[in-house]
């Protein structure tokens, strides 16, 4: 699995400012159970941060599916999200 991060402008406006806010977006090769997953992009946006993350998982050797679910549950359970947004 491949980990990428990128810090961007924390841009959210209120009511939202002081909340811990991940926005979701996964991408598979195809609709079936049996189909790979490809990619998870998150942002996250802390409440006490100035700066968000971008953050894309790639499952670069398409074995590391289990992998990438278990770093995606680390992220959300250390960022204390108040909303996830998918």
């Amino acid at each position: 699995m491949q980990k990428i991060i990128h810090q961007i402008e924390n841009r959210v406006i209120p009511p939202f400012h002081d909340k811990n806010i991940l926005f979701i977006d996964i991408e598979t090769n195809g609709l079936s159970h049996k189909h790979k997953l490809v990619i998870i992009g998150l942002v996250v946006f802390h409440s006490k941060s100035a700066h968000g993350e971008l953050i894309q998982l790639f499952n670069d050797d398409f074995s590391s599916e289990r992998e990438m679910l278990l770093t995606l549950k680390q992220i959300i359970h250390e960022a204390d999200i108040d909303y996830f947004v998918s």
